[in-house]
């Protein structure tokens, strides 16, 4: 039985009971242990304590968000996972067509871990296996995301300092394009993986000051207009490479 939550703590508990209620009664002869299922909300830690409480007794599985300690451990993660792989080590999930062709659709590992929380004054003991899960079907739409995300960068970054004509704004300080191109970079979320250069260009004017005509004894007034100019945008091929190396999934259960 698989029940998809996707609502807040306070709604959950009570679905979480009243499932357990509806699955558990003599007259449907089922031991406890339902199945929930549901996005990464369903992993706070209080809705997973409550899942392992008495009154339910039950499962879960659910997608880590990636924020605190998941953020911090995510990088060991993933270099143990790509060591079991070049080792060959790694739990596959594969699938044979119509055709005999195997396909493998993931793989991974796990780390038990022992959880523990208190329900109504009483210590809750139990044990969680945190799975790490690549999809090369997931990791390869990530990393198409991932490049679309890039080339949008570059294209916009470049189109902040166009070529000089009519309707063209032009950025004359220095700052106003920094904190621009860093807007971008934010955006498309590929802070790190671009670096950019930029020139600074300037254009003198030389006037009489005054009407009439000019002479060589007359004295002249010298103007500049400033503009900076993108001259380049470079991909970090480091860091993008590093950053398609995080496509795995965390999940527990």
């Amino acid at each position: 039985m698989i029940v998809a939550i996707y609502m807040n703590f306070a709604l959950n508990t009570k679905i979480f009971s009243s499932c357990s209620e509806a699955f558990i009664e003599p007259q449907n002869p089922v031991e406890p242990g339902i199945l929930n299922v549901g996005d990464c909300k369903l992993g706070s830690f209080g809705n997973r304590l409550h899942i392992k409480s008495p009154e339910i007794q039950g499962h879960y599985l659910c997608p880590l968000p990636q924020t605190g300690e998941v953020a911090k451990n995510m990088a060991q993660w993933i270099e143990k996972r790509i060591l079991l792989d070049a080792d060959d080590k790694l739990i596959k999930f594969t699938v044979v067509d119509d055709k005999g062709i195997e396909e493998t659709k993931a793989k991974g590992y796990e780390i038990v871990s022992t959880q523990s929380g208190t329900v109504d004054e009483k210590e809750i003991v139990w044990q969680e296996r945190l799975l790490i899960v690549n999809s090369p079907k997931y990791a390869e739409a990530q990393a198409r995301g991932l490049e679309k995300r890039i080339q949008n960068a570059i294209t916009k970054i470049l189109a902040l300092t166009p070529a000089k004509g009519r309707g063209k704004k032009q950025i004359t300080n220095e700052a106003d394009l920094v904190e621009a191109v860093e807007a971008i970079l934010k955006q498309q979320a590929v802070s790190g993986m671009l670096t950019y250069e930029y020139i600074k260009d300037v254009e003198k004017q030389e006037k009489y000051v005054g009407r009439g005509r000019g002479s060589a004894d007359r004295e002249k007034q010298i103007t500049e207009k400033v503009r900076y100019v993108v001259t380049s945008v470079v991909r970090q091929t480091k860091a993008i490479e590093s950053e398609v190396r995080k496509f795995a999934i965390p999940r527990i259960s």
